[in-house]
């Protein structure tokens, strides 16, 4: 089932070549969509995962240069009520991914061993 395309977008020739991967904690107890409408104002968001473990979300953010990740942090993301912790991980480059989909309709259409094979 199809849900949607994508486009490949050049970063750098629209001025935001800087990606930052940002994990977050939020303080216990509080109300995860008052976070998420938060975060959601914010323009240089790309992305944002919930997760397990020590971090509660994973955002990624695209900005100019340094300074406008300095900005968005202070001046957009400290001022959310209710995330406690923040690290931040700057990407280097992306390695693309295998073609997930391909590699699943390549098992699923490959022949079945039976026991007879093991003969």
């Amino acid at each position: 089932m199809i849900r949607g395309y994508s486009v490949d977008i050049d970063w750098g020739a629209v001025g935001m070549p800087i990606l930052a991967y940002i994990p977050m904690t939020v303080t216990a107890g509080v109300d995860i969509q008052m976070i998420l409408d938060g975060l959601r104002q914010v323009p240089e968001l790309d992305g944002l995962t919930l997760v397990t473990g020590g971090y509660d979300l994973i955002a990624r953010f695209r900005v100019r240069d340094h300074r406008h990740l300095q900005e968005t942090l202070l001046d957009r993301l400290f001022s959310i009520p209710g995330l406690q912790r923040f690290e931040t991980f700057l990407a280097l480059g992306e390695i693309p991914a295998p073609d997930l989909l391909t590699t699943i309709l390549a098992e699923r259409d490959a022949p079945q061993a039976t026991p007879e094979d093991a003969v």
